[in-house]
């Protein structure tokens, strides 16, 4: 939906949009997104013919430093995607004060 279009609702079904989309939305996404994830996993663990394995710490901490090189390359592409990632790194700050 554009702005327009938007603008032009009675106010009563602007309200329910705003009050139903947005952090109310992520939200129910990001709950949604993790029980799949976890029955999947679940789903993959009960497989007798799969393995599922997990990295190690040492191996997790690893994969940060090659994770972290890889942003940092592509940030060091341009000054906008410099931008991008502090814009992107400020959002996550925000969100992990708010939980």
């Amino acid at each position: 939906m554009n702005r327009s279009k938007f603008a032009s609702l009675p106010p009563a079904a602007q309200a329910i949009i705003r009050k139903y989309s947005g952090q109310w939305l992520i939200e129910r996404s990001v709950a949604g997104f993790d029980t799949l994830d976890e029955q999947v996993l679940e789903q993959l663990k009960s497989d007798p013919r799969r393995k599922v394995s997990e990295l190690s710490a040492a191996d997790l901490e690893s994969t940060q430093h090659v994770f972290a090189s890889v942003v940092e390359d592509w940030a060091a592409m341009s000054p906008h995607n410099r931008e991008l990632l502090t814009l992107v790194r400020a959002e996550i700050v925000k969100l992990r004060s708010a939980n």
